[in-house]
């Protein structure tokens, strides 16, 4: 998927400023900068108190005059601390005059199965400016830092004066702030595997790996202009392993996941999640490789089976913000026999005999 974001404005010169330089603000007179990251609502899932974003912002004069618009807050860490999101240690002012625009973004590592399942680690090469938005340039999803990795951009927040509080149902009290909504800019694929029927008396299948040939892997993302955001992909594609199994623990050879009649679902402490979007049109496939391994009257034998399945078969494409689940069921051809009599003919011509 091909997009590109080349603004068709003349872009705007941004003269860099602390937070006290576009207008002189008084702590005693002016209210302080929070934030207001989305609490857990329908359609939304919790931002953990113990992570933390980065945001900026850019002041526009009272007049409205964008060509005068400064960076007023630059890539600052938020953290949640008695009850407030803010910058830990430098506490930045609504100016009296004129208007911010916000912008923020993150990037969680997920661990599944952990008391916290996901922890900050911050991706390289982000920026940010008001003709582009949040930017990541050169972004290998399948690196060692960012392997599944969420990289999630925040709503743009234009034209705020104020903090917002928000509150729930029953008039609940959440956070007083600048409203927060982070989405998700990469893709999510999970695969669940499962046999068709029970066949532990004598079958043991066993996955060995799942792998994507020919699929991209490294693009630049870029916000604005909000009719085309997106991934300008490097059109660099190579194969990326969504599974594969570890090493034994003893001797040699590898331990992969036993697939039984009851459904599994590999998740990213031994998989990669997390994918560039894009379209399957013209390329892509999906491996699967497996054993099944037979035990019948104490004679075992082993069967390496590989299995290629076509990505326009599965997914016409992966869309940012979009999980997608495949469950691939495993089975066997068992041999059947299909008796029958063939029923009698006639032999050609006749026999007689006298008998005495």
């Amino acid at each position: 998927m091909k997009k590109l974001f080349y603004f068709a404005a003349a872009a705007v010169a941004l003269a860099a400023c602390a937070k006290n330089e576009v207008i002189p603000v008084n702590s005693g007179e002016n209210q302080e900068i929070t934030f207001n990251v989305a609490p857990k609502t329908k359609g939304h899932s919790e931002f953990g108190e113990k992570l933390t974003f980065k945001s900026y912002a850019y002041y526009i004069p009272g007049d409205g005059n964008a060509s005068s618009s400064q960076l007023y807050i630059d890539n600052v860490e938020i953290s949640y601390k008695d009850g407030v999101w803010k910058n830990a240690t430098t506490s930045y002012y609504w100016p009296k005059n004129g208007s911010l625009t916000f912008f923020a973004w993150t990037s969680r590592e997920e661990t599944v199965g952990a008391p916290n399942p996901y922890t900050v680690s911050y991706v390289d090469n982000v920026t940010c400016s008001n003709t582009t938005g949040i930017k990541v340039e050169n972004y290998e999803v399948d690196s060692k830092k960012n392997k599944n990795v969420d990289f999630l951009v925040a709503d743009i927040k234009a034209d705020q004066a104020a903090n917002t509080t928000t509150t729930g149902k029953n008039g609940k009290y959440y956070n007083d702030g600048v409203p927060t909504l982070f989405r998700h800019k990469l893709s999510y694929v999970i695969f669940n595997v499962v046999t068709d029927q029970n066949y532990s008396k004598t079958k043991k299948f066993e996955l060995k790996s799942i792998t994507f040939k020919d699929i991209e892997y490294k693009g630049t993302y870029q916000q604005i202009p909000a009719a085309s955001e997106g991934w300008d992909v490097a059109n660099d594609k190579k194969d990326q392993t969504y599974y594969t199994a570890p090493k034994a623990a003893t001797g040699t050879g590898t331990t992969g996941v036993e697939i039984t009649n009851d459904q599994k679902t590999l998740t990213s402490n031994d998989t990669q999640n997390y994918y560039l979007p894009q379209s399957f049109a013209t390329s892509g496939s999906v491996v699967v490789e497996y054993w099944i391994e037979t035990n019948e009257n104490g004679n075992k034998s082993t069967d390496k089976v590989t299995k290629t399945i076509n990505m326009k078969d599965l997914f016409t494409s992966w869309n940012m913000g979009k999980k997608y689940t495949v469950t691939l069921t495993f089975k066997l051809d068992e041999i059947l026999w299909d008796p029958a009599v063939e029923d009698w003919t006639t032999a050609d011509g006749t026999v007689s005999s006298d008998v005495k």
